[in-house]
């Protein structure tokens, strides 16, 4: 209310002295400036009343101010008045709606920056230190920000991925046509354990289409590859001591582990696709299928 208080008094002013200068002197060039006010007007229909506002006076100022100057002198400042003030609003409404635009994308990134699911981070091109980071990230490393702050995501890697994850960056910095990335890879934490992720990296350049910044989107998979550890532990445990075949629905054999193979005689190659009839064609006497 008070801008809009403002407003009122700077149109009150302008139009006074307006009123008391000769045609040709004032021209109506004044009458802008409270319409410039409308950038941090809170709606638009405020900006747009401003600007009719500073039209209507434009134009009763050349009615009721003291005879002066040449008239197509006059009528041009005026009306040179009238465009700047309905160039002015054109414009203080298009930066309006730009910024109301980046407003919302900017609340859009920032939902999905501190969504819970991802860890994610924005590091620089140039030394890789991290410019923002969301508390995800800490959390799953174990860091405090002002910790994480410190730190760079090759100092968080675990040496045995750091040479390929340091490839790839490399050439999307190096390739301006390579904007991204991904792969899996493993994270040191604070306390030294490990977490297994999937990692998704996105290149973002500047103008000239250097890299400027990097975006690191990070899922936790390590409750995945330790269930797929111990399911391989548990097969290579089967395997090493029972006779495992698998079959389809229509007892179509689709897998034969080494001591099946070893105790059958048969190679993988020849039992896959095969059923168990394939057992008893005469490779074998019957004391072998019995102790089988």
């Amino acid at each position: 209310m008070g801008l809009f208080a403002l407003n009122i008094v700077l149109f009150a002013l302008i139009f006074f002295i307006d009123f008391k200068l000769p045609l040709g002197v004032a021209g109506g060039v004044p009458y802008i400036v409270p319409v410039l006010l409308g950038v941090w007007y809170p709606k638009t229909f405020y900006i747009y009343l401003s600007a009719v506002t500073g039209s209507v006076l434009i134009i009763t100022g050349f009615f009721v101010s003291p005879v002066g100057g040449v008239l197509w002198v006059v009528l041009t400042n005026r009306g040179m008045a009238l465009f700047a003030v309905w160039i002015s609003t054109l414009l203080i409404i298009l930066y309006r709606n730009k910024s109301t635009e980046l407003g919302k994308s900017d609340e859009h990134f920032q939902r999905v920056f501190q969504a819970p699911l991802f860890a994610i981070g924005i590091y620089a091109a140039e030394d890789k230190r991290w410019l923002d980071f969301n508390d995800r990230l800490c959390e799953l490393l174990g860091y405090s920000r002002e910790e994480m702050a410190q730190l760079t995501w090759v100092e968080l890697t675990h040496p045995e991925d750091l040479e390929q994850n340091l490839s790839l960056f490399n050439d999307t910095k190096l390739g301006s046509s390579n904007n991204s990335y991904s792969m899996q890879k493993r994270f040191l934490t604070k306390g030294g354990s490990i977490v297994y992720s999937a990692i998704h990296v996105e290149c973002i350049r500047n103008a000239d289409g250097e890299p400027s910044y990097y975006i690191l989107f990070i899922e936790d998979i390590s409750k995945r590859i330790q269930a797929e550890q111990e399911l391989e532990f548990q097969k290579h445990t089967l395997d090493e001591h029972a006779i495992v075949s698998i079959t389809d629905v229509k007892g179509t054999i689709i897998y034969a582990n080494d001591k099946f193979c070893e105790t059958s005689g048969y190679s993988k190659k020849e039992l896959l696709g095969k059923n168990h009839r394939i057992l008893k064609s005469g490779e074998h006497d019957r004391d072998f299928y019995k102790a089988l």
